[in-house]
Formats: C-alpha cells, sequence, structure tokens
C-alpha cells in the first residue's frame, strides 16, 4: 500500500514538473538562482524528467499492485485493466493532440516547436505501449 501511495505522489511531483518547469520550487531543486533566466531547451529538459518521474510513479503503483495479486487474482486482473485503459486513454490523447492546454507549461500561449510536439507524441506511444503490456501481462494473475 506504502509502495502505490508513494507511486501516486510521484506521479503528482512528475505532473508538477511538466506543468510548471520555471517554478520556484523546480528552480530550488535544480539549485538555479532566480535571477537567471532559463531558456527553452532548459525547460524541456525539466518536462522531460516529469516524464520519467510518471513513468517511474505507474511503476511503483504496478508494483503496489502485484502485492495483492497473491491474495486475490481477479482484483489484481480488473485493477490492471482500469490502470491500462486509463493508460492507453491518456495516450491517445497525448498521441491525437499534442497541443493541448493540459501538455503546455502554465502559463504558456504561444506556438507549440517542433521537439514539443514530438515529445508528445512519443509520450503518446510510449503510454499506449506500457499499458497494452501491463493489460496482457496482468492476465498472468488469472492463471495462478
Amino acid at each position: 500500500m506504502f509502495l502505490m501511495l508513494l507511486g501516486i505522489m510521484q506521479i503528482a511531483f512528475g505532473w508538477y514538473a511538466f506543468r510548471n518547469p520555471d517554478s520556484d520550487w523546480m528552480r530550488m531543486l535544480a539549485r538555479i538562482p532566480e535571477d537567471v533566466e532559463q531558456d527553452d531547451s532548459d525547460l524541456f529538459k525539466s518536462q522531460i524528467v516529469g516524464i520519467i518521474a510518471i513513468f517511474m510513479g505507474v511503476i511503483m503503483i504496478l508494483s503496489g499492485l502485484s502485492y495483492y495479486s497473491e491474495k486475490s487474482p481477479l482484483q489484481a486482473f480488473i485493477a490492471s485493466l482500469v490502470l491500462g485503459g486509463a493508460g492507453i486513454a491518456s495516450g491517445l490523447y497525448a498521441l491525437l493532440r499534442p497541443e493541448s492546454r493540459w501538455f503546455k507549461r502554465r502559463g504558456e500561449d504561444g506556438e507549440d516547436i517542433e521537439p514539443r510536439i514530438w515529445l508528445m507524441k512519443l509520450a503518446g506511444i510510449t503510454m499506449i505501449g506500457i499499458s497494452i503490456l501491463t493489460m496482457l501481462l496482468s492476465a498472468q494473475h488469472l492463471f495462478v
């Protein structure tokens, strides 16, 4: 249970790092002074770290779910299907609408740059792949 809660906190931190790469908290964690201005490539690197943190949080949640698979295989299978379905839905949304406001930095209204659109499509494809793999591998809980 603790690992799943830690995974949820990791996902929340990753989402915050992705949406607000130039916030005071992110500057403090990266030890960047307030008077230094970051360019788009530095902010892009912070967003990549946020996406990696989100994926690590998902892995933590799945590891926490594996504990419950020993006690109730059907419950673990259903939870993995729900988590995989949510991952596929978010991956499809990122793949089909990479310019959505959900994937932009807070307070940014300008045009999307090509690397950001590429990153969103890559993250969407990766999320769909991991979610499908999660759903397929969760079927093993039914045959235990």
